[in-house]
């Protein structure tokens, strides 16, 4: 629960970031400005690459696992699934920031081959898909940053021995030195 209304604050704060104008007549809502904030182009190529590297490295499951162990807390994972899950996790979030980079500069370069004078018209949506490109990962990242959270908490727990793994490895350590010594 507590992550659902994250992410509906996340998505909230960044449309009245979009649609609030300030200027020296006062502060006004614009909502046709949303807009600017879709690009279904980059959206699809950014999800692309992030799905393209879960398959790469297989981590597909264990990224599905992380979510459904930030939604569900019944069934908790063992030591070696959350750290396959915060792997899928790391995965995500650096293919996010490094497509949303090349993305940037993919599009500032074909902007630059466009420029001259009778281009000045298109130069504001060309810039603002480029920087398009660097929003999507970056907004990407704050919405699964409580996933990586979660399984770093998950984690630090086992560790401690709360999560019971641990502490069956230590029994079962113990009664085999009894054997061999």
């Amino acid at each position: 629960m507590r992550y659902t209304l994250y992410l509906l604050g996340c998505v909230v704060l960044a449309a009245l970031g979009a649609v609030v104008s300030i200027s020296s007549s006062g502060t006004a809502l614009e909502f046709y400005r949303l807009t600017g904030l879709l690009d279904y182009a980059t959206l699809a190529w950014l999800l692309a690459v992030c799905v393209l590297a879960l398959l790469g490295t297989g981590s597909l499951r264990a990224f599905g696992r992380a979510f459904r162990t930030t939604f569900q807390r019944e069934n908790p994972l063992t030591a070696s699934q959350a750290r396959e899950s915060l792997g899928a996790w790391k995965v995500v979030s650096a293919a996010a920031l490094l497509a949303g980079g090349l993305g940037l500069l993919a599009n500032l370069i074909q902007m630059m081959h466009n420029l001259d004078g009778s281009y000045l018209a298109g130069l504001g949506i060309d810039l603002n898909i480029a920087l398009l490109s660097l929003y999507y990962p970056l907004f990407l990242d704050l919405l699964l940053l409580p996933v990586g959270a979660a399984l770093k908490r998950r984690l630090r727990e086992l560790d401690r021995g709360t999560g019971g793994e641990r502490l069956q490895g230590s029994i079962s350590l113990r009664s085999s030195r009894r054997k061999a010594g």
